[in-house]
């Protein structure tokens, strides 16, 4: 039979890791659903939780969808306006307004590739995501300088697993490309071109795979990045009151017994 002393040391040893583990979970379910509301029953819990890396991903890849959804409206737009609106009016030579529309279109190309730093550094980030988390996590406010280094420790053994997992999935699209490529580049030595072809399928799995790779590195950044924002917050609000003890204790040994 295990002694009260005994299972209580098991648990100080496991608690540094169920809180890392409830950490991370508290910022998948901030980035997928937002703040906390009222729980499924237990019994489709299992089936929200095997759905949720799809929301993670769906969230993520958001931003980059508008982004580009407003790329292709603007280019779309820009061509309405100038060969159905300004090339009937013949205010212009047809040449030249073949040449506007493609100084602008790569005008505009450039605008969404290039992009500034305070968005594309944090896309998809707002201030409510931290406020989710900080809510879905509620014994943040019960850690203190060694839990946040020994919650710290284990996050950064799951990102690195989870790096290596993106890295794996990487080269999975890479080995996909490179098998397409040969199959094209055979398809154009056959004269039939049946093997020109066979490499548009897995061309197109490849461009899909990629991008949803590509989302699902976004959302694991967005996850860490969560992860780390909730600790380093903590550990400010643990130094403030850090000092806020000292500034008190130093008023108090500053005051001399006759004034007292």
């Amino acid at each position: 039979m295990t002694s009260p002393l005994s299972a209580e040391k098991e648990l100080n040893q496991q608690q540094p890791f169920l809180h890392a583990q409830s950490l991370l979970e508290a910022c998948e379910l901030a980035l997928a659903r937002g703040r906390p509301t009222r729980g499924a029953s237990a019994r489709w819990r299992w089936l929200l939780n095997l759905w949720l890396p799809m929301e993670m991903v769906a969230a993520a890849a958001r931003p980059g969808l508008l982004a580009f959804a407003s790329w292709c409206g603007l280019l779309i737009g820009g061509a309405m306006i100038a060969y159905g609106v300004i090339r009937p009016l013949a205010w212009f030579r047809p040449g030249d307004i073949d040449s506007w529309y493609l100084a602008c279109a790569y005008l505009v190309t450039f605008c969404f590739v290039l992009g500034r730093p305070s968005v594309t550094a944090f896309p998809g980030w707002t201030a409510s995501d931290v406020t989710a988390a900080g809510l879905r996590f509620t014994q943040l406010t019960e850690m203190n300088e060694r839990d946040l280094s020994e919650v710290r420790l284990f996050v950064g053994l799951a990102e690195t697993a989870s790096r290596r997992r993106i890295v794996a999935l990487w080269w999975i699209v890479g080995s996909i490309w490179a098998l397409s490529a040969w199959l094209a580049q055979k398809g154009l030595e056959t004269p039939n071109g049946n093997m020109l072809a066979s490499a548009l399928i897995p061309f197109l799995f490849c461009m899909f795979f990629a991008g949803l790779i590509a989302a699902y590195t976004r959302a694991v950044n967005h996850v860490y990045g969560l992860s780390h924002t909730l600790l380093m917050a903590r550990e400010t609000e643990l130094l403030q009151l850090l000092k806020t003890k000292e500034t008190r204790l130093k008023r108090r040994r500053s005051i001399r017994p006759s004034d007292r």
